[in-house]
């Protein structure tokens, strides 16, 4: 896990130095020095991983260096995102950055300071490992060491068959593949794939871990068997928390430790049934933030603001009235109340403390159900600070989203499938790392939505002609997956020439198209438009009125599954299938 943590600042720093060194400005020689140690840290934790488990001393001495990972990454990416991305050279950013030079100055000052103090940390740790009698990583290293690590790879027994006949060398070849130490595994690099990206190497490792018996598969996609969810037996999932608690990796906090975890100060990853248990976390280090959970009677009951005599009286009222008088005149005041005065404002205090305590989070991710309502408010706009996002879900409630969501430029993946209709503002477009998009299935907005500069696109889910611009979706050469939830209408359509309307999907990658329209139905011919274009999918499905079934010329030849449902066709549509 340390050998994660420093992969990753090595990663982040290496693209901000060859992609964006003009956000680097002032720090750059630092920077680059600091990325040379973290390399050869790097290198040496793969030794010290595996020692760790038996020498408490290693195993403190990685816990550090993980720490300094993580402080690394935090310091120079927090300059990139907020003083370098005003040095572009646009008119807008000089007037902006000579209004703040004195406080960029104080920003550039800090930096310099926070990354000499990692260099005072690393100096220490080569002191530690001298002054404490920390053997070298590699000093034992010999046959017996690298035999064991070798037979700990293998995810099956290795029997010996003396019987297979005329097969000598390719089981020799085999051997040597399966012993090697080097075979939101192959590396991406040795991989080479035409549109290979990031999600199908991690798609390739978690095989791995399903082929080494340590995933059980749930569900896998019926078009392409893709995995789609995995669960762990009992004794891997209690394996892997022990090791996440040990490493720091991983905290789930509740009313067992609810009291102590104040007292924590380096947290990175935390899970919590509750929103109010997050309060009692103080970590400014906190990366990842994850609760799953129900408002209640029982979690609105803990909040602070029902300890004031008056506000327990009512709750009393209405805990000895919910059977009888539940339509009554003075128990739905008391519901009405409570709500807008009370649980609401808490709520909103609670999240205005997470947004503004919590600012180097990566993955922040709600995804319970509100009680009553009781999410149904506009989403606070500190959420802008969290600049560092990778990963955002929303899912409960909300009314109303900030404008200042368009500040998170690092956000990955957007998940807004919320319970009920919600106001989407018109800023998704400037995340041009964005590439997961869920959009909520029923949203409102003042402008179209413009999409066309989300050019990672890989999943775009809910789009539809309403509320979005169809020609976006031209721009979106990465797409996998495509959603159509609503109308679905071309423009100026050229119904006697087809030929010369221009083509809708030019992703050649996409290989699942979806279109749902309970209400309305879609015109045949810009159906058979919209297929004529999507030449590689596997998997499609129509949930809506079409009268007659497309063409099979503008169907793909991977077709590997159609769903239909609500079509009202006027004729058997099995000729065709």
């Amino acid at each position: 896990m340390a050998w994660s943590a420093v992969s990753s600042a090595v990663n982040t720093i290496g693209n901000l130095l060859a992609q964006e060194a003009v956000y680097l400005w002032g720090v750059e020689e630092q920077v680059d020095r600091l990325q040379t140690e973290l390399k050869w840290m790097q290198s040496s934790l793969i030794e010290a991983d595996a020692k760790q488990s038996k020498d408490r001393r290693i195993r403190l001495w990685v816990a550090e260096i993980r720490e300094l990972a993580y402080d690394a990454e935090d310091v120079i990416e927090d300059f990139a995102l907020r003083i370098g991305s005003r040095r572009n050279g646009s008119l807008s950013s000089c007037i902006k950055r000579s209004a703040c030079i004195l406080k960029d100055g104080r920003k550039l000052h800090e930096t310099r300071s926070k990354i000499d103090n990692i260099f005072t940390r690393i100096t220490d740790l080569v002191r530690r490992l001298q002054a404490y009698g920390i053997k070298e990583l590699r000093e034992e290293e010999g046959p017996s060491a690298l035999a064991e690590r070798r037979e700990s790879r293998r995810p099956y027994p290795h029997i010996i068959e003396d019987n297979i006949v005329g097969l000598d060398t390719d089981i020799e070849k085999l051997v040597s593949v399966i012993v090697n130490e080097k075979s939101i595994v192959l590396s991406e690099e040795e991989d080479g794939n035409e549109g290979s990206i990031s999600e199908d190497l991690a798609e390739r490792y978690l095989m791995e871990l399903v082929e080494r018996c340590m995933l059980q598969v749930r569900e896998r996609g019926i078009a392409n068997l893709k995995i789609k969810s995995v669960q762990m037996h009992d004794l891997m999932r209690n394996l892997c928390l022990s090791k996440a608690k040990q490493e720091n990796f991983l905290c789930f906090v509740d009313e067992s430790n609810a009291s102590s975890i104040s007292t924590v100060r380096r947290m990175h990853r935390v899970s919590a049934p509750d929103l109010l248990w997050i309060r009692r976390i103080t970590s400014p280090n906190l990366r990842s933030l994850l609760f799953f959970c129900e408002i209640s009677e029982e979690s609105i009951n803990q909040m602070k603001g029902f300890r004031k005599p008056v506000l327990r009286q009512m709750l009393n009222y209405l805990e000895d009235h919910k059977d009888e008088a539940e339509n009554g005149y003075l128990y739905g005041s008391i519901v009405v109340f409570l709500l807008f005065f009370v649980v609401i404002p808490e709520f909103q205090r609670f999240y205005k403390y997470m947004f503004n305590n919590f600012k180097f989070l990566r993955v922040f991710s709600y995804e319970g159900k509100g009680f009553s309502g009781t999410m149904g408010w506009k989403l606070s706009s500190d959420i802008g600070n969290l600049i560092h996002l990778r990963f955002l879900s929303l899912r409960g409630s909300f009314l109303c989203l900030p404008s200042s969501l368009g500040n998170l430029r690092c956000l990955q993946t957007l998940d807004l499938r919320a319970d009920n209709g919600v106001f989407v503002p018109n800023v998704i477009w400037r995340m041009e790392k964005l590439r997961h998009l869920y959009l909520p299935e029923d949203y409102g907005v003042l402008t179209k939505l413009k999409l066309g500069t989300l050019r990672n696109l890989q999943t775009l889910v809910n789009f539809n002609t309403e509320n979005c611009y169809l020609k976006d979706l031209m721009n979106m050469t990465n797409l996998r997956e495509l959603e159509i939830r609503g109308p679905f209408r071309i423009k100026d359509f050229n119904a006697e020439d087809l030929h010369k309307n221009p083509p809708i999907i030019r992703s050649k990658y996409l290989h699942s198209l979806s279109i749902f329209n309970d209400a309305g139905r879609i015109d045949p011919r810009h159906l058979n438009h919209l297929l004529s274009s999507c030449d590689n999918i596997s998997r499609l499905s129509l949930d809506v009125e079409i009268s007659e079934l497309p063409e099979c010329h503008h169907l793909s030849p991977d077709l590997a599954y159609i769903h239909l449902e609500r079509c009202k066709l006027k004729e058997d549509p099995m000729p065709k299938l």
